[in-house]
């Protein structure tokens, strides 16, 4: 089985790095982006070993490329006719995604607040109220944080599942020439909210940004 990590430009670089069971990584030329593939024996299990195998070859895809499309784990194809035929589908999609994503990495930002006492309601209408206004009040909160930092980066995303304590899970399309100005905003907007709890973490191969419109190998 050809499994996948990743997608390249054409002329892209392969790292020398050791895959899942050892496997070499390899380039399937496919136009004018390349699939980075491995021989694999059959289906591969979610393990720790095997997912941060694959973590480890995006991460030194991403080192040696300025654009690179990772694929989540456990993509793979019979052989090369049928990575070729999946990819035929939204082969001007990966053209157009790997330019979005050249020379850029992704930012995480998990923002969490203490934990609010709980509050004595009279009733259960009651309860839903004072709900609906926590929830209003944190989608307005997290917003205020994100908004300024969705705009210095390429392209951001926003978790909407946030709870009273759980504000804000966001990734940022960061170019590296801008990732420092980033954490510094970052750093500003932790300052404004000394409230608040903020975790910025990567920079990361841009995982959040890899999906396509299409769900097939690359997503």
């Amino acid at each position: 089985m050809l499994y996948l990590y990743a997608f390249v430009r054409g002329s892209g670089h392969l790292p020398d790095t050791a895959g899942i069971a050892g496997a070499p990584a390899t380039f399937v030329p496919l136009g004018t982006v390349a699939a980075v593939v491995a021989e694999v024996d059959g289906a591969l299990e979610p393990t720790d070993e095997n997912v941060l195998a694959h973590a480890r070859v995006v991460d030194a895809l991403a080192a040696a490329n300025d654009a690179v499309l990772p694929v989540r784990f456990g993509r793979g194809f019979r052989d090369g006719e049928d990575l070729a035929a999946a990819v035929a589908l939204f082969a001007g999609e990966l053209e157009e995604r790997l330019e979005e994503l050249s020379g850029c990495v992704e930012i995480g930002l998990h923002v969490t607040a203490p934990a609010q006492p709980a509050q004595p309601v009279a009733s259960g209408r009651d309860c839903m109220r004072h709900r609906l206004r926590d929830l209003a009040r944190i989608d307005t909160l997290a917003a205020d944080i994100h908004a300024p930092l969705a705009e210095r980066a390429r392209a951001a995303t926003r978790s909407r599942s946030v709870g009273t304590s759980a504000l804000l899970r966001a990734a940022y399309l960061v170019p590296v020439a801008d990732v420092d100005a980033f954490r510094g905003a970052v750093d500003e907007a932790q300052r404004r909210y000394s409230e608040l709890s903020f975790a910025c973490t990567g920079p990361w191969p841009p995982y959040s940004f890899a999906v396509l419109e299409r769900e097939g190998a690359a997503a």
